[in-house]
């Protein structure tokens, strides 16, 4: 997964250096929908890290792998990004 500082540069905007709503504020600000776009991005991947999980309880795997969902489902709302067709709702 990028960190803040790799997301912004696949982007196109400055990070700055300081705690993660700083950065995310500052990163909203320069262009707000292609951060939200690369946030369900990320969200979207998490779904498929934890639906692969191979170890611990797969309870809470399907637990976050469903938060990661509807983030993704929610972020993709905001910035009107059409979902992957690679992803089962649900």
């Amino acid at each position: 997964m990028p960190t803040w500082h790799e997301g912004s540069r696949q982007i196109g905007v400055v990070v700055r250096l300081g705690e993660r709503a700083f950065s995310l504020r500052s990163m909203l600000e320069q262009d707000a929908d292609a951060v939200i776009s690369w946030l369900a991005s990320e969200a979207t991947e998490w779904i498929d890290v934890r639906e692969s999980a191979q170890s611990g309880n797969v309870e809470v795997a399907r637990w976050w792998a469903e938060r990661a969902h509807h983030t993704a489902t929610v972020l993709r709302s905001l910035a009107r990004v059409p979902a992957p067709t690679d992803v089962a709702s649900g």
